[in-house]
């Protein structure tokens, strides 16, 4: 082995992995670039990036095709991972990289700047042919050249990088030139950057094929030899797809960011950072009902916690060589972006000139009272600053240099220049939502609502999350009410699905298999409709019953079921339910405890429920209890045995679906001059815990048109509380 090649041995190699990638001398430099005194960050970054080459198709297969999903978090680092993927796809033969990123310019040329600074194709790195919207017409020589070389002495061998814009036009122009150079056994990497993006099939319920998902279609199919890599934060849509789709991956492998990392658990788990988040109040919305006229106090508390951030920064002299910078951004239209850019400009040309004024000036002294209870609650937070009496003059240099620009598509657009200038207030609405990186963020202000709730967009606009932990406590996020609750229920969400799919990822399945099935609020939908042709269905109704409603199927899974409900009867100590004593004995329940793990993994594990509806809502019963016990130790479950053992009756249909309520009703049914309506007995449905779990064991004897069909056949009734319930999705393919 050369002296510059170091093996890459990893401590737990990915279930998926397909052969042993090395380090090498690109991948060996750009790691030095990106971490020269984090020896933890290189290994962190190396072994990732390594366990998602390992999965890919190796660069000495003669042919092969594959789709894998890289899965990280919100401003977690995704492009260092894939940059240094394709420095290590250059060390073990691959010989053409190619990157998709970026459906709007400015997100482009920021992929394309940092993939040339880290590979080091800017300070003149030979190693690598960089192309970048290449076209036939003018790059087709120097292409072929690339990946038809043999090796000569004395002469490095190279990698061809192909950056290209995520549009149509774009992709059919690198299709073309590839197909003019006619080799399509090229070892083959394809990164789409933000996959869940634009690149998905998103006329798919019109039975037709969108352009984008057609040209990247055609793309693959000119290169016989490639994995396509997709890398998201938000991988909702990806795993929703069709499992026929050309785009489902068959892997995926998890990202874990670094220490220095805050994402959503930090912001909106941890209790002791409850404090970085503020909310926005309904009469600081402009609406239609609403209209403001000034700038909301809540702007003005951001834009004091922002200033004083500034001044310290400024005070440590931050100013020559770091950035920071608070983000605006409220809905997507144009005009809302100048009007709180008008507002920002202003204010800060008011205080910049209030606090020229004499000491003794009225204005200038209850302005830096206001400043001074930002300054107070920044070092609640952890700040670190010099007495508020010194920082003062730097209050007035923040307000002096600060930057403020519009990121949209009008004419006032104005790209941030961080290398320029030290602090800047950026104000936007999509063209910051997806991907863009705000430099040293500390405050955001958010004036919107969750508008079409679904959970990835939603989230994909969190560009506070980020390696944030050395100057957390001069953040702040100001959000709505209810979008501080999307943020909240997401979380749950985004570790919901990393978890299940780690699970998945363990057992060496593909993800083609996974079922699909994790936790999501009721408020929120998982991605767009229109990129999803199967549909999914929704449960977790907290305080509510499942009931079983084809309790007969098969006389194998009958009496399946049979056994396993007898094996828990016998192993619970019973006894009859207290109650009115003009109760008959069909009125009265048993009653015993038994430990929730001991249910899930003993006799729920051992129940089969073929009717699709019924397993669907049973499976999605055993994952909320999975879930609870993550989180919570062990408990007793209540069970119940209906009518003291006895069987009722009950008429099915043809398919053994139950076509009345398993549930008895009350006794007496209605109110007497004597006597309440339930009196005797409240009916099945109040025989429960409303803390607990409950579980109902039902002994039905079911007939068909009046005639006897099965006897002694059980169904289950299962009440869960609603510190157990959580709504989730579930999807069958």
């Amino acid at each position: 082995m050369d002296n510059d090649v170091i093996e890459v041995i990893e401590e737990q190699p990915s279930p998926y992995s397909k052969w042993s990638p090395r380090q090498g001398r690109n991948t060996l430099a750009l790691l030095a670039r990106l971490f020269p005194e984090d020896q933890s960050a290189r290994e962190r970054l190396a072994q990732e990036a390594t366990s998602v080459l390992s999965c890919c198709i190796p660069p000495t297969q003669s042919d092969g095709v594959d789709t894998g999903l890289v899965i990280g978090y919100v401003q977690s680092g995704k492009t260092a991972n894939f940059t240094t993927i394709a420095a290590l796809a250059a060390d073990n033969g691959y010989k053409l990289v190619i990157v998709i990123s970026g459906v709007v310019r400015n997100l482009f040329n920021q992929s394309c700047d940092r993939l040339r600074d880290d590979l080091g194709v800017a300070e003149g790195n030979r190693g690598w042919l960089y192309l970048q919207n290449p076209t036939r017409a003018r790059d087709a020589a120097s292409l072929r050249a690339a990946l038809t070389s043999r090796p000569l002495a004395g002469i490095e061998p190279r990698t061809t990088l192909i950056v290209t814009l995520k549009h149509t036009s774009h992709i059919r122009n690198l299709t073309n030139l590839l197909a003019s150079i006619g080799e399509n056994s090229i070892p083959t990497l394809i990164i789409d950057d933000e996959a869940d993006q634009a690149s998905l099939n998103n006329r798919v319920r019109q039975g037709d094929v969108s352009a984008t998902y057609r040209s990247i279609g055609q793309l693959r199919a000119t290169l016989r030899q490639h994995t396509f890599l997709q890398f998201t934060a938000t991988p909702q849509a990806p795993l929703l797809i069709s499992i026929l789709d050309v785009l489902s991956p068959s892997f995926v492998e998890l990202l874990t960011p670094g220490d220095e990392y805050a994402g959503g658990r930090t912001f909106f788990e941890d209790e002791r950072q409850a404090r970085l988040i503020r909310e926005i109040p309904p009469s600081d919305i402009s609406t239609r009902n609403n209209l403001l006229t000034s700038p909301p106090r809540s702007l003005l508390s951001a834009l004091e916690f922002f200033y004083i951030g500034v001044a310290v920064g400024i005070f440590r002299g931050e100013q020559a060589y770091k950035n920071r910078s608070m983000l605006v951004h409220p809905d997507k239209s144009t005009s809302s972006h100048a009007q709180y850019a008008r507002w920002i400009l202003s204010t800060q040309e008011e205080w910049r000139r209030i606090l020229e004024a004499q000491d003794t000036d009225a204005d200038r002294i209850e302005r830096l009272s206001l400043f001074e209870r930002a300054f107070n609650d920044l070092l609640n937070t952890g700040m670190e600053s010099p007495p508020f009496s010194e920082l003062i003059p730097y209050i007035q240099s923040a307000l002096a240099i600060t930057q403020v620009c519009q990121v949209n598509s009008t004419p006032a657009n104005l790209e941030p220049q961080w290398r320029q200038e030290y602090s800047w207030i950026v104000v936007g609405g999509d063209k910051i939502n997806r991907g863009y990186t705000v430099e040293g963020l500390t405050v955001t202000y958010m004036p919107r609502g969750i508008g079409g709730s679904n959970a990835d967009t939603i989230q994909q606009r969190a560009r506070w999350f980020g390696y944030k932990a050395s100057y957390l406590g001069f953040c702040r996020v100001y959000l709505t009410q209810n979008v501080r609750q999307a943020y909240v229920d997401y979380v749950e969400h985004e570790e919901s699905v990393r978890r299940a799919l780690h699970q998945h990822r363990q057992q060496r399945l593909s993800v083609r298999d996974w079922k699909r099935l994790f936790l999501l609020s009721a408020n929120l939908r998982p991605t767009r409709d229109q990129v999803i042709d199967s549909p999914y269905f929704r449960g977790g109704q907290p305080n509510s019953w499942f009931k079983i409603s084809t309790p007969l199927y098969d006389i194998q899974t009958t009496d399946q079921n049979r056994d396993a409900v007898n094996n828990l009867l016998n192993s619970l100590d019973l006894t009859e339910l207290s109650g009115d004593p003009r109760r008959t004995k069909m009125q009265t329940p048993k009653v015993g405890r038994l430990s929730m793990t001991e249910i899930l993994e003993g006799f729920f594990a051992e129940l089969t429920w073929p009717d699709p509806s019924d397993a669907l809502q049973f499976n999605g019963i055993l994952f909320q209890i999975g879930n609870f016990l993550d989180t919570n130790a062990d408990e007793d479950v209540v069970v119940y045995e209906m009518a003291n053992g006895k069987s009722r009756m009950r008429p099915v249909n043809a398919q053994g679906r139950i076509t009345s309520n398993l549930h008895q009703g009350e006794n007496p049914p209605s109110r007497g001059d004597q006597i309440s309506r339930g009196e005797v007995y409240p009916g099945d449905v109040a025989i429960r815990d409303s803390n607990q779990l409950s579980i109902q064991i039902h002994w039905l004897d079911l007939e068909q048109n009046k005639v006897n069909v099965a006897r002694r056949v059980p169904a289950l009734a299962i009440w869960l509380p609603r510190r157990i319930a959580r709504s989730w999705v579930a999807q069958n393919q």
